[in-house]
């Protein structure tokens, strides 16, 4: 009987160099050339990692727009100031649309109250009490009530 381990066999000259040489050419390309001063690595991390939130960048940034194309800090400020225009005359008109829109709703809120209590009064003169003061109160909570609830709504 034969003995057929699958332990590793010992490899010859050869093609230990081969091996050898194979890893080192991998590492090398994979590996990122590092900077040994600290400085260095420092200043390296901070530029690949600088990002800044608005419509307006640092100085430093807007210098160097400048720099690569004349003109373009001005145009960058002006985009940044018609969008913030935009956007102001936005939030005025929907502010505007919400406050009609309250508005509306207690005119219509108003006139549905008083017309349910001049009917409930107008029905309980003409010999029906008991329905009058139903449509007389209902309309009292009702009106009450949307004065409540609109003044617990929030503006957007």
């Amino acid at each position: 009987m034969t003995d057929q381990s699958t332990a590793p066999q010992p490899k010859s000259d050869d093609e230990s160099q081969e091996s050898d040489e194979s890893q080192e050419s991998d590492e090398s390309q994979e590996s990122i050339a590092i900077p040994e001063d600290k400085e260095e690595l420092k200043k390296l991390l901070i530029a690949v990692y600088q990002e800044f939130a608005g419509p307006i960048p640092p100085p430093p940034m807007m210098e160097q727009y400048e720099e690569t194309l004349p003109g373009a800090a001005d145009r960058i400020l002006k985009m940044a100031e018609k969008q913030s225009e935009h956007r102001q005359s936005q939030e005025k008109q929907k502010l505007s649309f919400f406050n009609r829109a309250v508005r509306r709703g207690q005119i219509f809120g108003l006139v549905i109250g008083i017309v349910a209590i001049v009917t409930g009064g107008y029905t309980a003169l003409n010999g029906a009490p008991v329905p009058g003061g139903f449509i007389g109160t209902a309309g009292v909570v009702g009106l009450v009530s949307v004065f409540v609830i609109g003044s617990n709504r929030k503006s957007p």
